[in-house]
């Protein structure tokens, strides 16, 4: 993140408030004495104002003919002022005469009233300086920090400032960054390197957090990062940040961004929701910089980040293998609605790996589970519950044995299909139950336990390609 300046003061008025006023006071003052002194003596500033009677309302306008002015001195005629009289008589129309204004200047030299006019204009200017002078100006508002949101421990570089609500922060993109589930998980070999060759049946769910992105002005100093979720790291470790900083080395664009992560995905999960975060972040930096890179290009980077993230970057269904990174797009499997259930117990995946025993592999055929997926109708639920193969269900229940109780009491609620996404520890229950609950029932009960978060989702895919054959995000 980068710590935002202190808030500049604006710069004080050349004079003060006071002063302003009191030298329009003397000025003012000085003009008067002097259009007094300067009169005519035995002479009124101001004559009397007389205003005519009316005698009842009139139903017609019209304008008279102007009448000429009494003879006038040519000294007093100079000043003399003119306006409307209105003569209003019960029997004829409403006559409007011109004649000599009866608050007309008497006496005085050529322009007294001018004099007179400018110095209390002068006066009345003063006093408005004066007090827009002494009204506080407003501080310039400063970002809001990483911390106010995340609850994190920020960087040096962050600062927070509890008054700005950035949901009012007009954002450049927004994009849904969708999770996944495995529907099969078979784990074919260790490889030299330390990583396991897998082959899995990926499908993005609509359980999704959601991505702000702008650009920031070209001499910021650094990115700006929040989230919603406490724990979430805010700084260079989280795969947003090493996302932005893959795409600035890969494009050679140095521009800055601020980002806000709305976190709903559960961490520790086996949804790949840090996976699907790092997807939507090469897909919108790369929207934002004006597209330098293809999607192919897009899907040889995200293997420097992470094995799943590849994934994201397909339409939504795909089969995976190597290390998750080698994929191979498939047409959309049906429509189909499931239930997840996650327990606030987190496991590592390193620590699932390690447990693995190797012996007690399944001997399924990963390409044979493939095509009876591919083949199910009128959806997955229909399926064989022979298919639903996860080979680290065993390494992972023996850790959290709590899993396995999961796992068999959604069973026993009538699920056809249950199963650990992924390294866990999320329980996916697919198909409606056949008990006297219903899934969102069963949801219901779940989430309401102090110990359990449980969701409903359904399968989704990412949008068709746009007008220029652009493709489009989830």
């Amino acid at each position: 993140g980068r710590q935002p300046g202190p808030i500049k003061p604006e710069p004080p008025c050349a004079l003060s408030a006071p002063w302003v006023a009191l030298c329009s006071a003397a000025v003012t003052a000085f003009i008067t004495a002097l259009v007094l002194l300067h009169r005519p003596a035995g002479t009124a500033l101001v004559a009397p104002v007389h205003t005519p009677a009316v005698a009842a309302p009139a139903s017609v306008v019209r304008a008279a003919p102007l009448t000429s002015a009494r003879a006038l001195p040519l000294t007093r005629l100079r000043d003399a002022a003119i306006r409307t009289r209105l003569s209003v008589t019960a029997s004829g129309p409403l006559q409007v005469d011109s004649v000599p204004a009866a608050g007309a200047l008497a006496e005085g030299r050529r322009g007294s009233g001018a004099l007179l006019i400018l110095g209390w204009g002068l006066l009345a200017l003063g006093v408005l300086v004066g007090v827009r002078a002494r009204q506080p100006s407003a501080p310039t508002p400063i970002p809001v920090a990483m911390a106010a949101l995340s609850g994190s421990r920020l960087p040096a570089t962050a600062a927070a400032d509890p008054g700005t609500n950035t949901a009012a922060l007009v954002w450049d993109l927004e994009a849904f960054s969708p999770s996944k589930i495995n529907l099969f998980l078979r784990i074919i070999r260790r490889r030299e390197d330390g990583y396991h060759d897998l082959a899995s049946l990926f499908q993005a769910i609509n359980l999704g957090d959601r991505v702000s992105f702008k650009l920031l002005p070209d001499d910021a100093a650094d990115d700006e990062f929040e989230c919603n979720m406490p724990g979430v790291p805010t700084d260079r470790t989280n795969l947003v940040l090493r996302t932005i900083d893959l795409m600035r080395e890969k494009t050679g664009i140095e521009k800055k961004l601020r980002v806000r992560l709305e976190k709903k995905v559960p961490a520790q999960a086996g949804l790949g929701g840090g996976s699907g975060n790092a997807a939507t972040t090469l897909w919108a930096v790369n929207e934002l910089y004006g597209r330098p890179a293809t999607l192919e290009q897009l899907v040889e980077w995200s293997g420097a980040l992470g094995s799943d993230i590849t994934f994201f970057l397909s339409g939504g269904t795909a089969y995976c293998t190597g290390r998750g990174e080698i994929l191979t797009p498939l047409p959309p499997l049906p429509p189909q609605r499931i239930y997840l259930f996650k327990p606030d117990i987190g496991l590592s995946t390193p620590a699932v790996f390690k447990a693995l025993d190797y012996e007690a592999l399944s001997p399924a055929d990963p390409e044979d589970l493939l095509a009876q997926f591919q083949a199910a109708q009128p959806d997955v639920a229909a399926a064989s519950r022979d298919i639903y193969v996860n080979d680290l269900e065993p390494p992972a229940f023996r850790l959290v044995p709590e899993l396995a109780a999961i796992k068999e009491e959604l069973l026993e609620l009538g699920f056809p299909h249950v199963l650990m996404s992924g390294s866990g520890t999320s329980i996916v229950a697919i198909g409606e139950p056949m008990g006297a609950k219903s899934g969102a029932e069963v949801v219901a009960d779940f989430d309401a336990r102090p110990d359990m978060k449980a969701f409903q989702a359904d399968f989704m895919w990412r949008q068709e390609d746009d007008a220029d054959g652009n493709p489009l995000w989830y």
